[in-house]
């Protein structure tokens, strides 16, 4: 029987994060909030700012993506 694990793929946060802030079209900004700020990393190449994420403009056939 195959497991959720199993099918799921590798989570690799910390190393995507990486590749990410070294990428030259990375715009960083700061979301603030009553109780903390936090830095997001959005992607330069992408105009529409609802889908902007690093994360998700590195996939493949992305304008980031390899």
């Amino acid at each position: 029987m195959t497991t959720i694990a199993e099918m799921l793929p590798v989570f690799t946060f910390a190393q995507q994060r990486a590749t990410c802030e070294a990428c030259r079209h990375v715009q960083r900004r700061v979301l603030e909030s009553f109780r903390a700020s936090t830095v997001v990393l959005k992607c330069g190449t992408s105009k529409n700012t609802n889908s902007n994420s690093c994360s998700l403009l590195r996939a493949p056939g992305q304008p980031c993506g390899s």
